[in-house]
């Protein structure tokens, strides 16, 4: 994830100027749980590594670390109870956009999360599955998991941090392929 950081710092502080803008313009307001329920469509920019491991007859392969970037759409529903604990559910699509290795691919990644509310914060961690749509498709279904924290600049607005990992097994022609896919996003998401 070599090129993510000047990305990925700059992609924070165009997030973080966002949040202070609406922090001003509701300074003081608190935030109850259920202010967050409802459905969220976003964008999504992330970076994604995999680590891929080969075992079975392998000559003339090797072992591979990877870089690339993605672009993409997030939808996402909040329920919280009267306490502040709740469900988080959403739908990740994505595409390669940038990046070294690994061919142009499209993946799809549901994902279900137990979250925390603090004010106008949230933490959360859950279980995802991931589907490459083109390209890897013989990587079948990947599971994973993920943690992440996000902020609500208002009503409607809200703005995540997460890691992200799944792990694919496959054979193709006699070689046993273990790839670990992990990703760092940040999304910006809008309740309508």
């Amino acid at each position: 994830m070599k090129s993510f950081s000047k990305i990925s710092l700059f992609c924070f502080v165009i997030l973080l100027s966002g949040g202070a803008s609406a922090l001003q313009k509701h300074a003081g307001r608190s935030l109850s749980a259920k202010d967050m329920n409802g459905f969220y469509l976003g964008g999504i920019f992330g970076s994604m590594s995999g680590d891929l491991k080969l075992s079975g007859d392998i000559s003339g392969h090797g072992t591979t670390d990877r870089d690339s970037q993605y672009l993409g759409l997030r939808g996402s529903y909040f329920n919280f109870t009267s306490s502040d604990v709740g469900f988080i559910g959403r739908l990740d699509l994505a595409p390669k956009v940038a990046g070294s290795g690994w061919a142009d691919y499209v993946f799809l990644r549901p994902q279900a999360n137990i979250a925390f509310q603090i004010d106008r914060g949230f933490f959360f961690g859950g279980l995802n599955l991931n589907k490459f749509l083109s390209k890897f498709e013989d990587a079948g279904l990947g599971l994973g998991w993920q943690i992440g924290a996000g902020f609500n600049f208002s009503n409607d607005w809200l703005g995540e941090v997460q890691y992200i990992s799944s792990t694919h097994s496959y054979t193709v022609d006699s070689i046993d392929v273990d790839v670990t896919f992990k990703s760092i996003d940040f999304s910006l998401e809008y309740r309508f």
